[in-house]
């Protein structure tokens, strides 16, 4: 017996008829659903309301708004978290692409792409790797540490800071404290230089 073929669930968003019958023609078949949707304000009602939802190509342009707003929603549900999103646009512009980047588009289209290529695209989104987010326990950073005259040192390449304090104790605390800033703040540290000596492990809520 051979395996059963699973089906693809496509979500459209386009606020154009026309479109979105276009689109519909073309990829809606044997093992391929659509679900479209004309507007932004109806577009999270269907979605949760679908069981399931392999692929979303939403227009950037809705109206007189934006879909980013949508995208970011729809990247907050828990089971659509891995599923690509493709955003169709008329004008791509390399501002387009990184605020669709930061909202967490998979990739921009020019809406005149032939669906012949877009459906090269959506297969590809569809069959990549899933990538697997490991969360660490700790941040660590590693500093050179010295003593000079009764002065304790710390030196952060990571953060490109030096420490100091009267106590060995005290200059590891101003560390923690900078790191714990940083984090915070969501300020870069690069992680790729280890220099000797004394690590710093920082809880990671």
């Amino acid at each position: 017996m051979s395996g059963e073929t699973k089906t693809i669930t496509l979500f459209h968003l386009d606020d154009s008829s026309i479109a979105r019958k276009i689109f519909k023609s073309y990829f809606y078949g044997n093992y391929t659903k659509v679900i479209d949707a004309s507007d932004i304000e109806s577009s999270l009602k269907i979605i949760s309301d679908s069981p399931d939802i392999h692929c979303f190509i939403i227009d950037l342009n809705i109206g007189e708004k934006t879909s980013f707003d949508l995208i970011r929603k729809i990247n907050a549900i828990p089971k659509y978290y891995m599923a690509p999103i493709i955003l169709r646009t008329a004008g791509l512009t390399t501002q387009i692409e990184y605020e669709s980047m930061k909202c967490g588009v998979n990739q921009c289209v020019p809406k005149m792409l032939p669906p012949k290529e877009l459906k090269k695209i959506i297969a590809a989104q569809i069959n990549k790797p899933e990538i697997k987010i490991i969360n660490r326990d700790y941040f660590e950073v590693y500093c050179a540490t010295w003593e000079k005259n009764g002065e304790f040192f710390q030196y952060c390449p990571e953060m490109n800071m030096l420490f100091s304090d009267s106590t060995e104790k005290g200059v590891k605390q101003k560390v923690k404290e900078a790191i714990e800033k940083h984090l915070k703040s969501g300020e870069q540290i690069l992680g790729n230089i280890h220099v000797t000596h004394d690590i710093h492990q920082i809880k990671v809520d």
